[in-house]
């Protein structure tokens, strides 16, 4: 999605993704390295504000899964 390019990059590109989806589907953000948390979680957060109808998948052997999900509380 272009992460590793800009978060900026990525939230166009999301963006551009929530836009075509119906609002009633949900649209799942992914993460397969602990290195990507802090950046796709700003960008879902940034989104969730425009777009109820995002999501984030958390991967469940990440060791800071707790404190993870304690800040993306909503």
């Amino acid at each position: 999605m272009g992460l590793d390019l800009s978060p900026e990059l990525a939230k166009q590109n999301l963006r551009r993704l929530l836009a075509l989806e119906l609002p009633a589907r949900t649209l799942w953000i992914d993460m397969e390295a602990s290195g990507y948390v802090d950046a796709t979680l700003g960008v879902y957060r940034r989104l969730l504000t425009e777009y109820p109808n995002v999501g984030i998948c958390l991967q469940a052997y990440l060791h800071r899964l707790r404190r993870t999900l304690k800040r993306c509380d909503h």
